[in-house]
């Protein structure tokens, strides 16, 4: 065998590897994209699963003391969130006193831009990269029209 002969043959190899790893990791992401979909659907069919449970112990509690307790402890959580939205509520009325109180700030020079939105609905932090709720990139800002 001759060195263009073993040369051949070792691109030849090569050519192979490639194209059998290359299918190897497109079938192995169009795998883990289905198992990722699954778990979505699993998670989504839990939860409202759970949704049906919490509704049924509101109608009557259940006779298992394990699920009995969870659902106490989503009624203790219902309080409690209950409890912090008053308490949100009252700093904002407080602000709003307050404010209501002092002399009018001067006119601002311009208005201020509305608050940035993803597509998914989640309000976006000036500095975010991506969305902290559907995890999709933010395009970067436009600049300032001169």
């Amino acid at each position: 065998m001759d060195f263009f002969d073993k040369l051949k043959e070792g691109i030849d190899k090569g050519v192979k590897t490639v194209g059998v790893k290359s299918r190897e990791m497109v079938d192995a992401i169009s795998v883990k994209n289905q198992l990722a979909n699954l778990r979505d659907e699993k998670r989504t069919a839990l939860e409202e699963l759970g949704r049906l449970a919490y509704a049924a112990f509101q109608d009557a509690p259940p006779l298992d003391p394990a699920m009995r307790e969870k659902c106490e402890g989503i009624s203790a959580l219902d309080q409690r969130i209950a409890e912090k939205e008053r308490e949100l509520e009252a700093i904002h009325r407080k602000a709003d006193e307050a404010l209501a109180e002092a002399p009018s700030p001067p006119a601002a020079a311009a208005p201020a831009a509305p608050p940035a939105v993803c597509a998914c609905g989640a309000p976006l932090r000036e500095d975010a990269k991506f969305c902290s709720a559907c995890g999709k990139p933010v395009p970067p800002a436009a600049p300032p029209a001169a």
